[in-house]
């Protein structure tokens, strides 16, 4: 008799102890996967990009584009190449890879605008007279001279992408060298959880 309650109360110690740890084991689990692994933190954890902190607003302006399809900075996301004097062969393949970037995008690519801007020399009639000639029209012009006011505090560098969020902050730096799948699993991630633009 004393033994059958010994044994029963083991296996009730047992079973009790199974359920904690049937329980308990996900959030073990989940702790050290997070803490000790880097599993899933390419494509979850942080941006490919370097955040711009704090984000620097910029004023709503209207952008050069061709025809009469007037739009404007704020509204939608917009990835923007700084050129240098003049666009030569590397900064077209960089406004290609743009366009590549975008189309990317599926279904959201209309979310992103792309716009090309100088920080000196070429003049904005120049860049006008460049865009006509150039096979990707959805390319738009970046009005640097009326932007200047706004980012004084921030030095643009020749040859970056610069993300300006649909309420026109400057918020994402992208150096020349950056990975374009990189770029493109920010833009992605963004588009999913953003509700605006």
């Amino acid at each position: 008799m004393l033994t059958d309650k010994i044994s029963r109360k083991n296996r009730q110690r047992l079973l009790l102890s199974a359920i904690m740890l049937i329980f308990a084991f996900p959030f073990g689990a989940s702790w050290f996967i997070y803490n000790f692994t880097d599993i899933g933190k390419g494509d979850v954890a942080g941006s490919y990009g370097e955040l711009i902190m704090p984000p620097v607003p910029l004023a709503d302006i209207q952008l050069s584009v061709q025809g009469d399809d007037a739009r404007h900075l704020h509204g939608k996301w917009s990835l923007v190449y700084i050129a240098g004097p003049d666009c030569d062969q590397p900064c077209r393949s960089r406004l290609d890879g743009m366009m590549g970037l975008r189309t990317n995008l599926g279904k959201d690519s209309d979310r992103l605008q792309l716009l090309l801007g100088t920080v000196s020399g070429m003049s904005e009639d120049g860049l006008k007279q460049f865009l006509q000639g150039y096979s990707g029209a959805r390319i738009l012009l970046f009005p640097w001279t009326e932007l200047a006011p706004d980012i004084q505090r921030y030095a643009l560098e020749t040859g970056s992408l610069y993300l300006v969020d649909p309420l026109g902050n400057l918020m994402m730096h992208y150096s020349s060298a950056r990975d374009p799948e990189g770029i493109i699993r920010d833009l992605k991630r963004l588009m999913r959880y953003s509700r605006i633009g």
